[in-house]
């Protein structure tokens, strides 16, 4: 995904395309992820292990952005 800004694009649907192609496949690859999680974990740790889980996730969702930003700078 990082070669996609050294591209000239003459237009912008190119883009657009990639990244639906590219959710679609992060979206698909979470639902299994988290079926995978919950079914190989015991009852009793269940919740924890999906909490941190998701914990995580919304951790990489929130510094995601600002270190692109720092990257980007440099």
């Amino acid at each position: 995904m990082f070669t996609l800004g050294f591209v000239k694009w003459d237009q912008p649907w190119w883009v657009v395309l990639l990244l639906s192609f590219a959710s679609t496949g992060i979206g698909a690859a979470l639902s299994s992820f988290h079926a995978l999680i919950t079914e190989g974990i015991d009852k009793k740790q269940r919740g924890t292990v999906t909490s941190l889980y998701s914990s995580m996730r919304f951790i990489g969702v929130a510094s995601g952005p600002p270190i692109s930003a720092l990257l980007m700078q440099h």
